[in-house]
């Protein structure tokens, strides 16, 4: 569920990048971008499942048994969250490098891999032209333009 999330913000978070800067093949950074996210995860998980949750023949220990004891003390516990999170962490971090580096154009600094991160920030600004007043209407006092025959059909003449 979050990587699925993930890959459609690192989708749109790359598009926007390549329309600000200029870059041809928009939507060819935007694939490879959200591609690389989804094979990073994938690649990631199917490690973690192979070193940690595999069955082991020569102690019989299963999946349900090495799960009861990761959660007895703190330090398996925050073993556990970081092999749950890491994978959508490092996708997200490789989809950033391939943005940073191959569609912006830029160096690998934090200022450029992690740049335009609200990218929902036009959708809120036109939410609130919404909600308040508008600014066309600012100022500006209404006129009728209705022609006579509406003006008969609502009774006003």
């Amino acid at each position: 569920m979050i990587g699925g999330l993930l890959t459609i913000y690192v989708a749109c978070w790359t598009y926007q990048a390549a329309v600000r800067a200029g870059s041809s093949g928009v939507f060819k950074w935007v694939a490879i971008a959200a591609g690389s996210l989804f094979v990073v995860q994938f690649l990631w998980i199917r490690v973690d499942v192979f070193l940690f949750l595999t069955e082991n023949s020569d102690t019989g220990v299963d999946q349900a048994d090495l799960a009861a004891m990761q959660t007895k003390d703190l330090t398996n516990r925050l073993w556990s969250a970081f092999r749950e999170l890491a994978a959508p962490l490092i996708g997200f971090l490789v989809a950033a490098v391939i943005r940073a580096k191959f569609v912006l154009k830029g160096g690998l600094g934090p200022s450029v891999m992690f740049s335009h991160m609200n990218i929902f920030k036009g959708a809120l600004s036109s939410i609130d032209n919404v909600e308040g007043e508008t600014p066309s209407a600012k100022g500006e006092e209404a006129v009728d333009n209705s022609t006579d025959a509406s003006k008969k059909d609502k009774g006003t003449e």
